[in-house]
């Protein structure tokens, strides 16, 4: 994983000291994996990649809780927040979408969400 995703995720450091269960160190590779996938997929001009990325991309936002590995599950278990997690994931897909659009398809999943609906 690149030092970018170490700095902005967090994924190195344990929120919970070094005390993790084997399950959790494992979730925590599955993760860092993940990000990896996503990270590599964005900018990737491969059909592997992108097809890669776009598994991570389902797996992320994802709302499913009904087995260990779900994304839910992961964060849960790791102690991190699954949403401000999606919001860094969405905020790496604007950021590579502004600074070359060419790599990113033009597609509202790929997009940031509101957070809010706009008020008229």
């Amino acid at each position: 994983m690149s030092n970018r995703s170490n700095d902005r995720l967090s994924l190195n450091e344990p929120s919970t000291g070094g005390d993790r269960t084997d399950t959790q160190r494992v979730m925590l590779a599955v993760l860092q994996d993940a990000v990896k996938t996503f990270e590599q997929g964005l900018r990737s001009q491969r059909a592997i990649d992108r097809q890669r990325f776009h598994e991570v991309d389902r797996w992320v936002a994802s709302p499913e809780t009904d087995w260990p590995f779900t994304f839910e599950n992961v964060c849960a278990s790791l102690g991190l927040d699954p949403d401000y997690m999606r919001d860094g994931l969405r905020r790496l897909k604007v950021e590579a979408f502004q600074s070359d659009g060419n790599h990113v398809e033009r597609n509202p999943a790929l997009m940031p969400r509101r957070s809010h609906p706009r008020r008229r």
